[in-house]
């Protein structure tokens, strides 16, 4: 169906770009910011090009005549002075060489997704792993056509509602978990940015992340949680009982009474107008979980649950394979533009020491999760941790989740303490 047309491309946009160049080669930084020689559809610009990078590089002029003679024996192959004279008389004015450049970058997107798509397409059939060209695909496709450095006055105007709105008050700051006290110590979870929920195996972490998946979704917010331990339906259960305020297992075993199936009812009704998209695959890639966002479009927050069991390359330590994927999923974050929740496991050496609340440097094999990440939130659930006697000494510690901030690029690092219900899972703020 498409094999007789040409690929996307656009001669008059590189012809300017080039143009632009010999007539200012102060819009060189322009347009080699967006712009490499392969991203041009026409052999010739692509060696003009090289030709001028190789000029200034040597801290010459490029005009005309420079470039004629850097290209010495290729001139004539390129079309001669007379094609260079063609490309300066191709520009209405070089000021627009950043934007000349972006659609010359746009087509070249447009035949890299062609390429790779087919790539995908052929491993698909032999079988072949396509993750590499999966990854190749989706930077291809969250790659800006402005990227470079870029100066003030330019980022003054990228940027003039967000700041103005920063000076005035007005910003509305990251999305919201629901937990009043935790987000004013977080500022919101911010775009781009991971936020790291740690804690023993039992302790918390998918609950506290499906607490905060409601309450988002609540909002209006379209979460995909990706479940790589549980399966979907037991997700569903749990967060019936959670807003129904029921037990799991009073659930799973037939002995709910009126009031509580009722209540089920309602939390069902409720569930099922929810934007909650989950992914139950076990063994995703972080290029795959990137995929399905795709797939839904308008996702504001991504979970993980959990880091640990996120398929990497296969290569290297523990160590390093978690470096590798706390990596990948800090790309993402940035790629997509959205907050990731990502969980992790930490070890149970916090049990055995005489202070139990756990620190960052419990992390199991965390590479490089702690650098990664904006915030990084431990949960402490006494129960886990203490004896039943001290337990009876201090019946208040049995409805309380701390959730201990050890890292906060965007403000505060200390303690946070929540309501909790262990027997149904309901996470909320505690009663002031």
């Amino acid at each position: 169906m498409y094999a007789d047309k040409l690929p996307p491309h656009d001669i008059n946009a590189e012809e300017a770009a080039l143009g632009s160049v010999l007539i200012d080669d102060a819009r060189w930084s322009d347009v080699a910011a967006v712009l490499t020689s392969p991203m041009f559809y026409r052999e010739q610009h692509r060696v003009i090009y090289d030709a001028m990078a190789a000029l200034t590089k040597a801290n010459r002029a490029v005009d005309q005549i420079t470039l004629a003679h850097q290209l010495d024996a290729k001139l004539e192959g390129v079309g001669g002075p007379a094609y260079l004279a063609h490309l300066i008389n191709a520009v209405d004015t070089p000021l627009h060489a950043r934007h000349y450049a972006g659609i010359v970058y746009r087509h070249y997107q447009q035949r890299e997704t062609i390429r790779l798509a087919s790539e995908l397409a052929n491993k698909g059939y032999s079988g072949d792993d396509w993750t590499p060209t999966m990854q190749s695909l989706l930077n291809l496709q969250s790659r800006s056509d402005v990227g470079g450095p870029k100066s003030a006055v330019a980022l003054s105007d990228m940027y003039m509602d967000e700041v103005t709105d920063w000076i005035h008050g007005d910003s509305p700051g990251g999305l919201k978990t629901g937990y009043i006290d935790l987000d004013r110590k977080l500022g919101g979870m911010v775009a781009g940015q991971v936020y790291v929920v740690a804690g023993i195996t039992g302790g918390g972490k998918t609950r506290f992340a499906q607490g905060v998946t409601l309450n988002v979704a609540r909002e209006g917010t379209p979460v995909l949680y990706a479940s790589l331990e549980m399966a979907e339906l037991s997700l569903i259960q749990r967060w019936l009982a959670i807003m129904a305020g029921v037990e799991p297992k009073r659930i799973t075993m037939s002995m709910t009474t009126d009031s509580e199936r009722a209540a089920l009812m309602d939390a069902w009704e409720e569930f099922q107008g929810l934007p909650i998209y989950i992914d139950d695959t076990t063994s995703l890639s972080v290029p795959e979980i990137q995929a399905r966002v795709h797939q839904i479009k308008e996702v504001g927050m991504v979970v993980v649950d959990y880091l640990a069991l996120v398929k990497s390359s296969g290569r290297g330590s523990a160590y390093e394979k978690m470096t590798e994927k706390a990596t990948d999923v800090a790309n993402m974050a940035r790629s997509l533009n959205v907050p990731v929740l990502e969980l992790a496991q930490i070890n149970r050496s916090p049990s055995d020491r005489a202070v139990k609340r756990p620190t960052i440097t419990d992390l199991k094999d965390s590479g490089q999760v702690e650098n990664d990440a904006g915030a990084v939130m431990l949960l402490y659930y006494h129960p886990k941790y203490v004896t039943s006697y001290y337990m009876d000494e201090k019946p208040e510690l049995e409805n309380v989740l701390e959730v201990l901030v050890g890292k906060n690029r965007f403000g505060d690092e200390g303690a946070v303490s929540l309501f909790y219900d262990d027997s149904t899972g309901r996470i909320g703020n505690l009663k002031r």
